[in-house]
């Protein structure tokens, strides 16, 4: 299939999205019966997102027109996902097939519906895309392997697949830089980065640096209309879970009923809980960001500049942002 035509296709694709036809619908509805952290809401997000940024014609062109050389080499590409957000995987299809690769998909069940649907639509536009993809079949031959959760086993896939390339793409965590300076608007788009989806997805906000002698509790008072999270039975269940472990510890924490705001520098939070760490000068921010710049997707901040990201730009990724900074299109051409 030429790359016109796999442009056009997923151009068609994203105006099947915007059209929202029933049986679209249907598959919304049906991803929240799998997994119940599959909301309508957050489902119908992550389908005008990927509509919008990857899906129109012009920007895939001028995306895939920076990788002359994607075409030479097509290759069967096995990709293994895990979705914790609805149609999160499917950014690293998209990089697949727009590449003129094939793909073989292991998606578990709870996050297969909504991939495809996507995927079924494609054939209709154009039944030869019906030969560059299978979902859960059995793979007869693959020449590389991508892990899209680090939740799945590497050591497994290395020992099945020996010799084949794989490339796992472990899970990075995403910051934010208070200044104190920031406005409400600044501040509501910041409680999006931490509480859309749950808190699931790697660019959602697992700590926050604030300026030392500050009272995190303005974070509580700004996010208040987040509070109705509390009406969905297992976010407050994982927070009250949660809520223990910490005062078990002997952790410090905000006055919040609907979040655990916790003093703690570990990057890592669960869903549900942002960790709160106090600076002096923001050279120690930069020098702590540096030294863990492994675990990093992102840093968001009012003030940003270079490779950081303003508050109301993070929660979900452009077409030329990789997971993790990882460039799959490079890494499937150069095997």
């Amino acid at each position: 299939m030429k790359l016109e035509d796999r442009i056009h296709s997923f151009g068609l694709l994203g105006q099947y999205i915007s059209d929202y036809s029933d049986s679209l619908a249907d598959c919304v509805r049906l991803a929240g019966v799998k997994n119940h952290w599959f909301t309508e809401q957050n489902s119908q997000f992550a389908l005008r997102h990927i509509a919008a940024n990857f899906f129109d014609e012009d920007k895939i062109l001028s995306f895939i027109q920076k990788f002359p050389n994607v075409e030479q080499r097509p290759k069967r590409v096995g990709l293994v996902a895990d979705d914790l957000v609805p149609l999160d995987s499917f950014q690293e299809i998209f990089y697949i097939l727009m590449s003129g690769h094939s793909l073989q998909l292991k998606s578990s069940e709870s996050g297969l519906p909504l991939i495809k649907e996507l995927l079924t639509q494609l054939t209709q536009i154009d039944n030869r895309w019906s030969s560059y993809f299978s979902i859960n079949e059995r793979w007869i031959s693959t020449d590389a392997v991508i892990l899209h959760s680090p939740k799945i086993n590497k050591t497994h896939y290395e020992a099945y697949f020996k010799g084949k390339p794989i490339l796992s793409l472990n899970k990075k965590h995403s910051i934010a830089i208070i200044h104190g300076n920031e406005s409400q608007e600044d501040l509501v788009a910041l409680g999006h980065s931490v509480f859309d989806f749950f808190g699931f997805s790697d660019r959602n906000i697992s700590l926050i640096w604030l300026p030392k002698n500050t009272s995190p509790q303005f974070l509580a008072e700004s996010w208040k209309e987040f509070a109705d999270l509390m009406q969905f039975e297992t976010y407050k269940n994982n927070m009250d879970y949660h809520r223990t472990l910490y005062l078990l510890k002997g952790l410090p924490i905000v006055d919040c009923d609907f979040a655990n705001l916790v003093e703690d520098i570990n990057i890592i939070s669960p869903p549900s809980c942002v960790h709160i760490v106090y600076y002096e000068n923001i050279q120690e921010v930069n020098n702590w960001i540096y030294q863990n710049k492994a675990l990093i997707n992102q840093v968001v901040n009012s003030n940003f500049e270079g490779q950081e990201t303003g508050f109301h730009n993070n929660l979900l990724p452009q077409i030329d942002e990789f997971r993790g900074n990882v460039n799959i299109i490079d890494f499937l051409s150069q095997q």
